[in-house]
């Protein structure tokens, strides 16, 4: 299963949180393989409990707690280089227009 941000914006191309207007556009070609080479080992790991939950012989309750673990699992550095491009493509509206939400604050 892959989620990036394309998917994200199909979904939910704008969204508001906290009084705030949030746009998310498409990941390069190559910040979506960064991204899915760094997730790769941690989705192979639960490969098993992800099965058991699309069958429906383990509830998502179960297995968050899972993912949880899992994720936390990663370095510091392969986490940044998922989260830095998603976010990179994420921005928000403000009373100016819009803008770079955290490409301005990555630095």
């Amino acid at each position: 299963m892959k989620i990036d941000a394309f998917f994200i914006r199909r979904i939910l191309p704008e969204i508001e949180l906290n009084g705030h207007e949030y746009r998310a556009t498409k990941l390069s070609v190559f910040d979506q393989l960064k991204g899915t080479r760094k997730l790769l080992p941690v989705l192979s790991g639960l490969t098993g409990e992800l099965q058991k939950l699309q069958q429906g012989e383990m509830p998502m309750a179960a297995v968050l707690p899972i993912m949880a673990n899992a994720i936390a699992q990663m370095s510091d550095e392969d986490c940044n280089a998922i989260l830095h491009p998603c976010l990179a493509v994420v921005s928000r509206k403000n009373e100016q227009g819009i803008d770079a939400d955290f490409s301005a604050r990555a630095s």
